[in-house]
């Protein structure tokens, strides 16, 4: 057996073995709510807010799987996460030179920080991710106009799923179209929207014709960026460290995403991450419209400035907003030396703020008893839940997660994490200064 065959077996164990436990909160309102509302009443009539409609569709199935195992009823919905990730691997492979491979093996499937985030805490990152990956593969084998159409299509497709697809991928490609027209006029970019536009309206004409809005997306998307407004949603970096200090300042405690704020200068502040990032953005497409490289590298490149600049610069980040860009990075960190020792850094930085605030994932098996009210589509699964012994007394995998939970949580998590900000904010610039050193060279990818 090939070592690279070893070691994803290895990272496949080591990933199953998160099934048993609950994840992160947000798993409740992910499953028993939205998941258990598309299962109970369709797919058009359940979807709803934050995350895109093919999101629901496989939040559907994972919530008519949980029936059947009430004990770990979030457990299809992990084998849903897994199966995505197996995807996002294969396709880092296909990016790197054979002799990476182990690299990429370790720096990926076997990231201690990554398996955390997706088979245990459960976070549903892969399936954009892999949109954004697909495109560049497709563009790797050619750059005629249809291949850029599909790659429009691919990055409506990860938009489908979370509006990061939007912000991270689409917004900077349409950015690099825009400065290149300026340049050097081109028909690639037309392709590229029209495979876009053909995806947003083939799903909104379906949605109509099912009976749900014909402005349902807009509606989704609206939804996305209003939820949680403030300066930071709780992502470690610049704008996290900003909102501390205001609290410290003005005497408020709590998470930082709920300190209050005028809301002028919440404006004020977030208009100042959006110039900045825009400005990255704008001198990075420049940079590439000037280099060696091919259009497959060029938009590897600024999908992940994207998503770097965004989850790090931008304001009301989430704290799982930053593995995007962490994903994307593994290629680049795999075979550049001046791109893996930040990457490494951010890695760890990232990891430790993770297992600071969440621990091993939420120790119950269903959420607090004052708001199972909130989730009337998954009752019949919360009265078996409920009924099983392990709901009155814990078993081994629940005993586990608590004294886990009960060591981390002797630390202050949400200040420490606050306090690491700064140290993350100088890592993400050392960060940007490597890829803009990767955009003024062919970058030995694909």
């Amino acid at each position: 057996m090939s070592s690279a065959r070893r070691l994803f077996l290895l990272g496949l164990i080591v990933r199953l073995a998160g099934l048993p436990f609950n994840g992160m909160a947000d798993l409740y309102q992910i499953l028993l709510d939205w998941g258990f509302g598309v299962h109970s009443r369709g797919l058009v009539a359940g979807f709803g807010i934050n995350y895109g409609i093919f999101s629901y569709a496989f939040f559907g199935l994972a919530a008519g799987a949980a029936e059947a195992v009430p004990r770990f009823w979030w457990a299809p919905y992990k084998i849903i996460i897994l199966a995505f990730d197996a995807g996002v691997l294969a396709a880092l492979l296909r990016l790197v030179p054979r002799e990476r491979w182990t690299a990429v093996m370790l720096m990926f499937w076997l990231n201690p920080w990554f398996i955390l985030h997706e088979a245990y805490y459960g976070f549903w990152e892969a399936p954009h991710i892999l949109c954004a990956l697909a495109a560049v593969l497709v563009l790797s084998r050619s750059d005629r106009g249809r291949a850029w159409a599909i790659v429009g299509a691919l990055l409506m497709c990860s938009a489908m799923f979370k509006p990061q697809g939007i912000l991270y991928f689409i917004g900077p490609v349409g950015v690099y179209f825009l400065v290149r027209w300026l340049r050097e006029p081109t028909s690639d970019a037309f392709y590229w929207a029209a495979g876009a536009a053909a995806v947003a309206v083939v799903t909104s004409a379906a949605i109509y014709l099912a009976g749900g809005s014909l402005f349902a997306l807009v509606e989704n998307y609206r939804s996305a960026f209003t939820i949680m407004s403030g300066v930071s949603n709780g992502g470690p970096g610049f704008w996290r460290f900003v909102s501390f200090l205001y609290m410290q300042l003005t005497g408020q405690s709590g998470h930082v995403a709920f300190l209050h704020m005028p809301r002028v200068l919440i404006g004020a502040l977030s208009g100042v991450a959006g110039i900045a990032c825009l400005a990255i953005l704008v001198v990075y497409a420049r940079q590439l419209s000037n280099g060696p490289r091919t259009p497959a590298e060029a938009l590897f490149l600024m999908m992940t400035m994207g998503a770097l600049a965004l989850s790090q610069f931008g304001a009301r980040a989430h704290i799982n907003h930053s593995y995007t860009m962490m994903v994307l990075m593994v290629p680049l960190a795999a075979i550049r030396g001046e791109m893996f020792k930040p990457w490494l850094a951010m890695n760890v930085l990232l990891g430790l703020s993770h297992v600071l605030i969440f621990g091993l994932g939420d120790a119950a098996l269903l959420p607090p008893a004052g708001i199972l009210s909130r989730f009337p589509a998954a009752h019949a699964l919360i009265q078996s839940t409920m009924a099983l012994p392990a709901y009155r007394s814990p078993d081994a995998a629940l005993s586990v997660q608590t004294a886990v939970n009960a060591a981390v949580h002797l630390l202050p998590g949400e200040t420490l994490v606050s306090l690491l900000s700064p140290v993350v904010f100088v890592v993400a610039c050392l960060m940007v200064r490597a890829m803009f050193d990767a955009a003024r060279s062919r970058i030995a990818i694909l």
